[in-house]
């Protein structure tokens, strides 16, 4: 359901304000354990980023090995997008890429989908409130979870039960060194392996919202809480839900 730029201001604007939502789903049964608040609506931020990537590899237009070297800044439409990861002074590959949730690989790479064409790949994930961008620069938006896409907590958990069930090597993987050394450790529960994904988003209306969309082999979670940090204000609580649903 590819939807206007109004629309999707519209159904920013009719959202409550976010608190705090959660989802656990069970990887096996792929029912639902857990749910509060799982319908509200906000764009994704980085979350967004492994159903990106696999986007690009299905339609084989990047390859998981190919690697690029970020300078830490960028700019699109104005706006500063530049990354939060530690300087780097190698070339990173898609792995590294999520793990250290770099920007400038993302837009990257995102752009050599054509219009329309990310919106599409999204609603094979279940992300359907998506936008047919036109242009490059609105693909980039896009694919850092921006502009031109929202979702909620259950839509996000359905997806990433996709991955954690049939995802790409390198995105298990990129996802898995997230919560291991990236920006997702505060979601690390000694004992599982988890693999994970942070993300940090400021609605149109100005909201600060984080997010924490991971997995471990037995269980989904989704957090979407007020924050400003996914790393710091979701991730813990993603942490704690993992914890009790194993004891």
């Amino acid at each position: 359901m590819m939807l206007r730029r109004e629309a999707i201001a519209l159904l920013l604007a009719e959202a409550p304000a976010p608190r705090r939502a959660v989802v656990l789903l069970d990887v096996r049964t792929r029912r639902v354990s857990s749910a509060r608040n799982a319908d509200w609506i906000a764009p994704p931020g980085s979350t967004l980023k492994p159903l990106v990537f696999s986007v690009l590899l299905r339609a084989k237009l990047l390859d998981a090995a190919e690697k690029f070297l970020c300078t830490g800044h960028l700019s699109i439409r104005g706006r500063r997008f530049d990354c939060s990861h530690p300087p780097v002074d190698t070339a990173i590959d898609l792995r590294a890429a999520l793990a250290y949730s770099c920007n400038a690989f993302t837009a990257r790479v995102a752009g050599r989908l054509g219009p329309g064409e990310l919106a599409r790949g999204l609603e094979r994930f279940g992300i359907g409130r998506t936008q047919a961008a036109a242009t490059r620069e609105a693909t980039q938006l896009q694919a850092l979870g921006e502009e031109g896409v929202l979702v909620t907590p259950m839509e996000l958990a359905l997806a990433y039960l996709q991955i954690a069930v049939g995802g790409e090597r390198a995105i298990l993987d990129g996802l898995k060194d997230a919560v291991e050394f990236g920006t997702a450790q505060r979601a690390a529960v000694p004992g599982l392996v988890v693999a994970g994904k942070t993300g940090s988003v400021r609605t149109p209306a100005g909201a600060r919202i984080a997010w924490f969309a991971g997995f471990t082999p037995a269980t989904v979670v989704v957090v979407m809480s007020q924050g400003r940090s996914g790393g710091a204000d979701a991730a813990p609580v993603a942490a704690d839900l993992l914890r009790g649903s194993v004891r």
